[in-house]
């Protein structure tokens, strides 16, 4: 596995901020993320008699739920408990850290589709854009010397490894 791929662009650094996070490691931090929103979620219907864990109201909980933490943590801790766990954090372009709520808003407004998950027709068609944003984002990383993401643009931000203690 080369640097590139796990660890942010080849060698490449932010001046005096750290390399740039790779695409790899972002992935499997949003996936240890979505786990711990969406398990959280889960448990959560599970002990509220008389819901379940599919439709409109599911969708709406589960949806405010991981775009809060997304801007709750990246702008009070620099970054999620996924981000957290493999060394990244997210800064603003000058590398400052922690983002401002409304960058973190910004970045991860697509999150927000996952409001409309639950209604006919639409809610699949939100599904479909969705995967469509996610592939544009992973692409954008792979492709863009600083690994920054569609949505990264969208926020003014980047992600960075955490420095190594020395």
């Amino acid at each position: 596995m080369s640097e590139g791929y796990a660890g942010g662009s080849a060698g490449v650094r932010h001046p005096g901020a750290g390399a740039y996070g790779g695409l790899f490691k972002r992935f499997v931090a949003r996936v240890v993320d979505g786990l711990l929103v969406g398990l959280t979620v889960t448990v959560l219907f599970a002990v509220i008699p008389g819901v379940g864990t599919r439709g409109f109201v599911y969708g709406v909980v589960s949806t405010a739920a991981s775009f809060g933490y997304f801007v709750y943590l990246e702008s009070s801790r620099g970054g999620t408990l996924g981000k957290q766990l493999l060394g990244l954090r997210v800064v603003g372009l000058a590398g400052g850290s922690p983002i401002t709520p409304e960058a973190s808003a910004r970045r991860n407004a697509w999150i927000l589709l996952g409001l409309l998950s639950g209604l006919p027709l639409i809610g699949f068609l939100a599904g479909l854009a969705s995967l469509g944003i996610v592939i544009a984002i992973a692409v954008t990383i792979s492709s863009d010397p600083r690994n920054q993401g569609l949505h990264d643009r969208f926020g003014g931000t980047l992600v960075l490894e955490r420095p190594q203690p020395a």
